[in-house]
């Protein structure tokens, strides 16, 4: 995932801070020129909502769903108190994917007004996942995570629970080492209640974005007995899907998790240490709709690739090697004087951008032919660390391409992956289809070959050749 350092502002209880109610941007023009799977620009729209002030008595606790309308989906969700005086117990999308409830406890000694929140995306296709009943004893911390399928990627998320106020939110974020695709949702949650408890956690999980990003801001610090809040940006060109924190100690208190903007995300974090100071870090999901094709170009680890990816006769671009991106662009040529190139995002499953995460010399090769012998070109990434295969996407009839991933000879993984091995293609057989070759390992004296079964499996050869060549 690119480096993106994002605008950290820092607020600290007592402040008054001006809220919107409610909000609805389109994406800008343009993008469903870029998005086809997303539909025009006035259906790929973001919206945050909120619910009018909430009016909670000192020691009471309330829950509120705020929903979406209908042909939109709840990516991320929270509440906002200004005087920080509420406790975070419950946040987790409801069950329709529509909606977003919050459970919230006031501690306090005085009433509060907060409001609930949710953003509201239309355009993209979500599932929601939960993990299992975890339980949690009186005085003590549990966390617990829910997964997304390998083809989906995460959105946001957050605990559920049917006892309140008996536990309180902790942490809760999108988890993974940084710079690599989150699948997991994980939350924390204390039980500050003198009786056991048990929560779980819910997950979105989407497709119809072309990128997310997870996004981290430097720790920000919590005196004891205190709270803090601060608000992280999303990277230029997109907006805020969903936010979170990660949180040092598991006795730390959210109070506040919401949208500040189209593009940045509240956190708010009490300390309830009298004696010790406290760490969190905040962070957001931030998502697009926009193939922005020349500022994708610029990325060094962004590879060009031509081949006719429509079968008009006429070769197309496609670019590879972009961790962010959740879609497969292309710019499609038409054919003929004064000809132009249609940028389009075509759908892909999840875990090939996620083979092109870390490390270069982790990700392996793309290289491109026609392995099944439709006319389309398709797209193999050879000497993948992470797969257990060669991961090949297959050009469709309309804006998608077709993962597949299937085992492959051991040989072959080990083979490219050596230093200095280069993969070709062609038909070596004269079947129609196109294979892969590989060439330049050091000290080799035979020539390995993966011919393709047209079906994303390989049939692989290791011949011998003459000295001269090797």
């Amino acid at each position: 995932m690119r480096n993106w350092t994002p605008r950290r502002h820092r607020l600290t209880a007592g402040w008054l801070i001006a809220v919107v109610l409610s909000t609805a941007f389109t994406v800008p023009a343009g993008a469903a020129d870029h998005q086809q799977t997303a539909g025009t620009a006035a259906e790929n729209r973001v919206r945050r909502v909120s619910t009018e002030r909430m009016t909670i008595v000192s020691g009471g606790t309330t829950t509120r769903t705020i929903r979406c309308e209908e042909g939109e989906t709840a990516t991320g969700g929270g509440a906002f108190d200004v005087d920080h005086r509420i406790e975070v117990v419950q946040s987790s999308v409801e069950f329709d994917g529509r909606g977003w409830t919050v459970g919230l406890h006031n501690p306090s000694s005085w009433d509060t007004q907060p409001y609930g929140w949710v953003m509201c995306v239309r355009g993209i296709t979500t599932s929601r996942t939960v993990g299992s009943m975890v339980a949690v004893g009186p005085g003590q911390t549990a966390s617990a995570r829910a997964s997304c399928a390998p083809d989906r990627t995460l959105l946001g998320g957050g605990p559920s629970s049917s006892t309140l106020p008996g536990a309180v939110v902790a942490q809760s974020r999108p988890d993974g080492p940084p710079g690599y695709r989150r699948r997991d949702w994980l939350a924390s949650v204390y039980n500050n209640s003198e009786y056991g408890h048990e929560f779980n956690i819910w997950a979105v999980c989407a497709s119809g974005l072309t990128s997310v990003r997870y996004v981290e801001d430097q720790p920000v610090g919590v005196r004891a007995g205190h709270a803090a809040l601060t608000w992280v940006s999303c990277p230029p060109g997109t907006f805020v899907l969903a936010g979170g924190h990660r949180a040092e100690g598991w006795d730390a208190r959210l109070v506040t998790s919401s949208p500040r903007s189209a593009t940045e995300w509240n956190i708010a974090v009490r300390n309830p240490n009298w004696d010790q100071a406290r760490t969190f870090v905040p962070m957001a999901v931030c998502g697009s709709f926009e193939v922005p094709w020349t500022e994708w170009a610029k990325d060094p680890k962004v590879q060009a690739i031509a081949g006719d990816v429509n079968r008009d006769g006429a070769a197309d671009l496609m670019m590879v090697g972009g961790e962010a991106w959740t879609a497969q662009p292309v710019a499609v040529s038409a054919a003929g004087a004064g000809s132009y190139f249609g940028v389009r995002a075509h759908s892909v499953d999840a875990r090939w951008a996620e083979y092109a995460e870390g490390e270069a010399e982790l990700a392996g090769q793309v290289v491109q032919g026609d392995f099944n012998g439709d006319g389309r070109a398709d797209l193999a990434r050879v000497g993948n660390y992470w797969s257990p295969g060669m991961p090949v996407v297959f050009a469709g009839t309309g804006e998608d391409f077709r993962f597949v991933d299937r085992p492959v000879d051991a040989n072959w993984r080990n083979w490219s992956m050596d230093w200095n091995v280069h993969p070709v293609t062609g038909d070596f057989d004269n079947d129609g289809k196109d294979d892969i070759a590989l060439a330049g390992g050091a000290g080799w004296t035979t020539q390995p070959v993966a011919y393709s079964n047209g079906d994303g499996t390989f049939r692989v050869t290791n011949r011998a050749v003459d000295s001269s060549w090797a």
